[in-house]
């Protein structure tokens, strides 16, 4: 049977020449229907090419669903099998066959574009969308799916009261059709394979790109090979400073944000000073202080501007933090940078060495991370250990107090039954504020199974496997969830919270543990149930899982990152127990 999707039959010509379709609203363009009738004779066009230039509306889901030629599996009719483009919000297979000439479809570029569309941050630039002479959609099906994605959590999203979250940005009684669209398409393209590889061949824009050519950085050089300190080098530190913070803060969790897109990073940097904000002084701060890669040599750039952040604010009060997170919105101007300045110090002293050996008043945190670096260890567990360190050192610091050799040490619990062992305490930026949420309460090392407990039946832990998804925010909560089921063979994921508890992700999951726990499951953006716990009731739990017949994966974000952005590990792995006689 010849595929819907991939082989189409040959459509009669619907579009003979180029036209194009102006959908947007008129103050954003100066394009209405009576401009748009004059613009073929600013070009000498021959005035029998009437429609050259069109005036629409903005563009609605229904829009794009034509273009699309958008076909949900019908309940009761024609079973699509692995014949359709994508999944929709209800969990429908969906075909569309106007899209049957273009490059694979990415669901968690259409989720991004979903969620720019949903805040107001998808503007418009005239770049178009391309339409074949057939009537095939060659590029925007991101955009088109964007948008349909974008009506339906207009419709399904609803808070904890079960309001639905999206109509004060786009009220019902003036978007009846949901969120739309300003957008230029040009219409008669050819859709020949010699036309369409050169299609959405150059580089994307990175945030890096974006913070490269912004006002951010413009008093920089464009590039500065003796120092360092240049646009090129801000723009990389900046991107994944804000990957870190939006891991560390917890804003992928946020129904707003939860994917960290370019506007969505750019708004952040507004919303915390922008130019004049104390995120962007401490990425040049950390710039100027990785002289002979002293900082650098130790933790990567972007962690470290992240960290000398929550250093900065780590005396704001609670109330202030609460309503910090609270915010739809979050805004800088909640937060006390009173420990700016002993920040600020506190990195300017990191890392300094003479002839090789360290010195100053950090001297004992440079030898503590360079062991860690070089131990045989390197990895997740690694990552947690230089928190420690750094973490303990900047508290003995910040409160004037010299940074003894014990401060710097590593201490580790004895190991569980399992064989699991922990760091002695799970230490905090300024106590229970700010900079203190991402560390938590309790951090799980990867410990090597003795041979007693592998002949055991014991639940068996498997060592680090890395996941290959490059961050929480890039590819969405659901890929983190998927992809550790798929590299360490499990049922069930816990992925560590930055209160330091876990969230366990799954109606599976969430069934077995909650009886157990005190809070009830909650609904995910993204469709998935969730339901969070703190750390101290992990063993306890896994053992109720495990109990059922079920494999669990323990997962935390790795501060290691992959392209500027941080990747997430699966720390342990538990296996059911297996029974005499049994399988």
């Amino acid at each position: 049977m010849e595929s819907i999707v991939t082989k189409p039959n040959v459509p009669a010509v619907l579009y003979p020449r180029l036209s194009v379709a102006v959908c947007a609203d008129p103050e954003k363009t100066g394009v209405n229907e009576k401009t748009a009738q004059t613009v073929p004779l600013l070009l000498n066009a021959d005035p029998a090419a009437s429609g050259l230039i069109s005036f629409n509306p903005p563009l609605s889901h229904l829009d794009a669903r034509t273009l699309m030629g958008w076909t949900p599996e019908a309940e009761g009719g024609e079973k699509f099998g692995d014949d359709y483009l994508l999944l929709d919000k209800y969990n429908r297979k969906v075909r569309c066959t106007n899209n049957v000439r273009n490059r694979p479809y990415y669901e968690s570029l259409a989720d991004d574009r979903a969620q720019d569309i949903l805040n107001r941050r998808f503007e418009f630039n005239a770049e178009p969308m391309l339409v074949s002479r057939e009537g095939w959609v060659l590029d925007g099906q991101h955009t088109c799916g964007g948008l349909v994605r974008a009506y339906e959590r207009w419709l399904l999203d609803r808070d904890e009261k079960g309001n639905r979250i999206w109509l004060e940005q786009w009220p019902e009684d003036k978007y009846p059709d949901g969120p739309t669209i300003d957008k230029v398409i040009i219409y008669g393209i050819s859709s020949a394979d010699a036309v369409v590889n050169t299609m959405n061949t150059g580089k994307p824009r990175s945030l890096a790109d974006v913070l490269y050519r912004s006002p951010y950085f413009a008093s920089l050089p464009a590039r500065d090979s003796k120092t360092g300190v240049d646009r090129l080098s801000a723009g990389r530190v900046t991107s994944s400073a804000i990957s870190h913070v939006w891991s560390r803060t917890g804003m992928y969790l946020s129904n707003f944000g939860s994917r960290r897109t370019t506007a969505e990073a750019v708004a952040w940097l507004e919303s915390h000073g922008g130019t004049k904000g104390k995120f962007l002084a401490g990425v040049k701060h950390v710039l100027e202080c990785d002289k002979d890669d002293r900082v650098s040599s130790l933790v990567s750039l972007g962690y470290a501007a992240c960290v000398l952040w929550l250093q900065a604010c780590s005396t704001t009060d609670e109330d202030k933090v609460g309503k910090y997170y609270s915010d739809d919105e979050r805004s800088g101007k909640r937060l006390n940078f009173g420990q700016w300045d002993k920040a600020v110090e506190f990195w300017s002293e990191f890392g300094k060495t003479k002839d090789d050996e360290p010195v100053g008043p950090l001297k004992e945190l440079t030898a503590s991370l360079r062991a860690i670096n070089d131990s045989e260890e390197e990895g997740a567990n690694a990552n947690l250990e230089r928190n420690y360190v750094i973490t303990r050192a900047w508290n003995r610091f910040a409160g004037g107090k010299k940074v003894r050799d014990e401060d710097a040490k590593l201490v580790y619990l004895r190991a569980d039954r399992h064989g699991i062992r922990r760091l002695d305490e799970s230490p905090e930026l300024g106590g229970r504020l700010l900079g203190g949420i991402d560390l938590g309460t309790e951090k799980v090392a990867r410990p090597e199974p003795s041979p007693e407990q592998q002949q055991q039946a014991e639940p068996d832990v498997k060592k680090k496997t890395d996941i290959p998804v490059t961050g929480i925010a890039a590819d969405g909560i659901e890929s983190i969830v998927t992809d550790a089921m798929k590299a360490s063979d499990a049922q069930c994921v816990l992925v560590k919270t930055p209160s330091g508890g876990y969230a366990a992700w799954g109606d599976a999951t969430c069934a077995v543990i909650e009886p157990y726990v005190t809070k009830k499951p909650r609904m995910h953006p993204r469709g998935l149930r969730a339901i969070s716990f703190r750390a101290d009731e992990t063993e306890q739990l896994v053992e109720h899982l495990t109990g059922a017949g079920l494999s669990v994966a323990l997962v935390s974000e790795s501060l290691a990152p992959v392209n500027g952005d941080p990747k997430y590990v699966v720390e342990t792995v538990f296996r059911p127990k297996k029974t005499k006689g049994g399988a």
